[in-house]
């Protein structure tokens, strides 16, 4: 069975801001590209923010990338 998302994910970006991950999502979601946010435990847990901790990382389908990376250069 294939998955909604592309079996060759790529990330897009990778943020420290849940609130720039969800205007990025919101974007992609918008223009009908599927998109996937990956978030470290650590920062739902503790909501820590440091030295790369609780980084999102924000992907999409490996054939939709050059149209995400145009939208949220916007």
């Amino acid at each position: 069975m294939k998955s909604e998302l592309s079996d060759d994910l790529v990330c897009l970006k990778v943020v420290h801001n849940i609130f720039e991950a969800e205007v990025i999502k919101a974007k992609l979601l918008e223009a009908k590209i599927k998109v996937f946010l990956k978030k470290e435990a650590i920062r739902e847990l503790y909501g820590l923010n440091v030295d790369g901790l609780g980084k999102i990382e924000v992907f999409v389908g490996s054939k939709d990338l050059k149209r995400a990376k145009a939208l949220i250069e916007d």
